[in-house]
């Protein structure tokens, strides 16, 4: 069962290792949503002031002290990436009076996602360049431009390099697999196992497949399956800093315990030992957040048996037959009023 459980820590946690190990840069949004790329091998991340986000600089290729670089900028605009591109080139076109565009073309992200390059030739400071604009379209009419400034002298080493750099864009949901949410979900499930093993709850001497089928593949599955691990990345920050909602979710993870308690129907073995272990006052900080989420999964899983149990009952239980129908009463004969000005009936 060790083994079972070591599977299962890491299957959670995978997601979040593998963004890990790539390396990307990574910026995020207010909301924690935000998007990363690859920047090239070599060159140097930093924060620059007055810039929203990192700076990528190759000050090894620095000619006259201008060194390559990678400048990030957003906006929201609810147009398309066309008009975009269009504002973005009559913006440059009024600020630089040297600005001289070269072309643009339509490229793919390694996702698949379309944006817009504008290479263009340009004086900063002094310094001729040329500058590369990359414009992506992001979620809730966030604009985005990459621009990459290169001295025209060394802009071609640089062309391949930096094409690179700019598929490997993406833009990031701010959702998350938690870390912190998987490790005590495995934990407690570790729990819940020499649990099981104690009381009987699954028979005498259940053997480790018997556990894993009718007591963790449940419960992993449906975490799993209604995402009930993953938070935003400030939730995720929050929960690594150790701080957790502790007074509110104590007493949501209670009301969810009282109200579970009283279905007759059998519930979920996850369920029982989260009751058991709120009861016993064992469940604290992040152990809360998991329970919480093991008893909200519960309760959907109770209120499917309760539908399917009436469905079943109501085809077990017919309505009764219809006795001999009452025969139809005759319409009354329509009354007829005397014609006016009619003679009175004879005698």
């Amino acid at each position: 069962m060790r083994f079972v459980l070591t599977i299962l820590l890491a299957v959670l946690l995978l997601p979040a290792f593998s963004r890990a190990e790539e390396a990307r840069i990574s910026e995020e949004f207010a909301d924690g949503s935000g998007f990363s790329y690859q920047a090239p091998s070599g060159w140097k991340v930093m924060g620059r002031e007055g810039q929203p986000f990192k700076v990528v600089l190759n000050e090894a290729a620095a000619v006259d002290g201008l060194a390559p670089n990678i400048m990030i900028k957003d906006g929201v605009f609810p147009g398309t990436m066309e008009a975009f591109a269009e504002q973005t080139r009559a913006g440059f076109k009024k600020a630089y009076p040297n600005f001289n565009e070269l072309g643009a073309d339509m490229l793919h992200t390694e996702g698949g996602a379309d944006f817009i390059r504008i290479t263009a030739t340009n004086e900063l400071k002094g310094h001729k360049v040329r500058q590369t604009y990359f414009l992506y379209d992001g979620p809730r009419n966030i604009k985005l431009a990459m621009t990459v400034t290169v001295p025209v002298t060394v802009a071609e080493r640089f062309d391949g390099v930096l094409e690179i750099t700019a598929k490997s864009f993406r833009f990031e949901s701010g959702i998350v697999v938690s870390t912190v949410l998987s490790s005590h979900f495995a934990d407690m499930m570790k729990r819940m196992v020499d649990q099981i093993k104690t009381s009987g709850e699954l028979g005498k001497d259940p053997t480790d497949d018997v556990i894993k089928l009718k007591a963790l593949d449940p419960v992993f599955t449906g975490l799993t399956s209604e995402h009930a691990l993953e938070v935003t990345k400030p939730q995720e920050r929050d929960f690594v800093a150790g701080k957790f909602l502790e007074e509110s979710n104590q007493k949501i993870l209670n009301d969810l315990c009282s109200f579970i308690e009283v279905f007759k129907t059998e519930k979920p073995v996850a369920a029982k030992f989260v009751i058991a272990e709120q009861k016993a006052g064992k469940l604290k900080g992040a152990d809360v957040e998991v329970g919480i989420r093991i008893m909200k999964w519960s309760l959907n899983k109770l209120k499917e048996s309760l539908k399917v149990n009436q469905q079943t009952k109501d085809l077990e239980h017919p309505d009764p037959a219809v006795g001999p129908k009452t025969p139809p009463i005759p319409p009354l004969a329509p009354s007829v009023a005397p014609a006016p000005n009619a003679p009175p009936p004879s005698k």
